[in-house]
């Protein structure tokens, strides 16, 4: 019998690389199921540094401090243009990017990153992160998230050595948690639905080298004398709800996709105020710290 021969096809193509010739934008998106699943504080400052090219200053990954607002900036550019969006809608101070709002991340549909070629409505000409929410749908269904942790699951790394160089305390956490609860589903079906979220933070942290003076409150005295049995706390609270609202025609087509109302509650060692907010909110004064060390305002999202 012949032995047959051999043959191989080698096939080669090639095609030209999509080049959008009508638009400069540069944008990265980061799936709901990502934001999700990947290990984070979920605050927005723990995905800013997953782009490459954006510089992020006071990045909290790891969450030890809940309600972190975060600055960030790309291409050399000042450290106050990056832009943190609520559908479209810009969370910060007048002429920055960001403010004391710290927005809900982990219940988003997904986030956008916009790296160049900005519209021109933009306050700002850095990146804008851009976090889209959930819309609910024809069907219940939701979520529910709690995260914490104690003084119990914390070491201490205090030597002796480090003591003699004049650190008597570390930095430690007494308690750390998040609850984050979320619901979706129809109001009325195929009309009307909902998706709403509230998010609890509890942050109580202890304070390198600072302790509870025993003088306080003393009118007769005016010198510092620290109560070493009592190391100083710096703790905050942060209770934030969201609700979103989306109406349909009846050929199914969206109406008004974002006619949402968020109130977000939040509180911290400086500021108390309140926010409500909508897609026709048209300025963002920034609260004011008053000497007492509380401050109040009323400060709408643009």
């Amino acid at each position: 019998m012949k032995v047959g021969g051999v043959a191989e096809t080698v096939t080669v193509t090639g095609e030209a690389p999509t080049v959008d010739v009508a638009s400069t934008r540069n944008q990265q998106v980061i799936s709901g199921q990502t934001v999700a699943e990947i290990p984070s504080s979920r605050q927005y400052s723990a995905f800013t540094h997953l782009i490459p090219a954006i510089n992020v200053q006071q990045n909290d990954f790891e969450g030890s401090n809940p309600a972190l607002y975060s600055v960030f900036q790309i291409h050399g550019g000042r450290r106050n243009e990056g832009q943190v969006l609520v559908d479209g809608m810009n969370g910060g101070y007048q002429g920055m990017g960001v403010s004391g709002y710290v927005p809900e991340v982990g219940n988003s549909q997904e986030v956008v990153f916009s790296l160049s070629g900005g519209l021109g409505e933009a306050t700002t000409g850095g990146p804008q992160m851009n976090l889209v929410g959930k819309q609910g749908g024809n069907r219940f269904a939701g979520t529910f998230f709690v995260s914490g942790t104690g003084s119990a699951f914390q070491g201490n790394n205090l030597t002796s050595d480090v003591q003699a160089r004049g650190l008597t305390a570390a930095n430690s956490i007494q308690k750390l948690w998040e609850v984050n609860p979320s619901l979706g589903g129809p109001i009325v079906r195929d009309r009307l639905w909902f998706f709403g979220t509230y998010r609890y933070q509890i942050s109580r942290q202890n304070v390198a080298s600072m302790f509870v003076n025993r003088n306080a409150g003393d009118p007769t005295k005016w010198t510092y004398d620290p109560d070493t049995s009592q190391q100083a706390v710096d703790d905050g609270t942060w209770k934030q709800g969201n609700l979103r609202l989306t109406v349909i025609d009846h050929v199914g087509a969206v109406l008004q996709d974002q006619r949402a109302v968020r109130f977000l509650a939040w509180k911290d060692r400086c500021q108390e105020f309140v926010r409500f907010s909508s897609s026709m909110a048209p300025r963002s004064p920034r609260p004011a710290c008053a000497p007492s060390g509380r401050g109040r305002g009323w400060d709408p999202v643009t």
